[in-house]
């Protein structure tokens, strides 16, 4: 797990989180509603406290 592994520099330790946000293609997208979707999982992630994957 990212969070539980952290990020290690010489003379501190840094917390780090993943947020995803992922969309499966439909047979009426277009390249932009496709990304559209997942742009909006990827806040909705972030927006619910970040280091989880969202499904728009």
């Amino acid at each position: 797990m990212v969070a539980a592994s952290g990020l290690r520099l010489p003379g501190q330790s840094l917390g780090v989180t993943i947020s995803v946000g992922a969309a499966a293609a439909q047979a009426d997208d277009t390249a932009e509603t496709l990304v559209r979707r997942a742009d909006q999982a990827l806040y909705e992630a972030k927006r619910l406290g970040r280091n989880r994957v969202c499904v728009g």
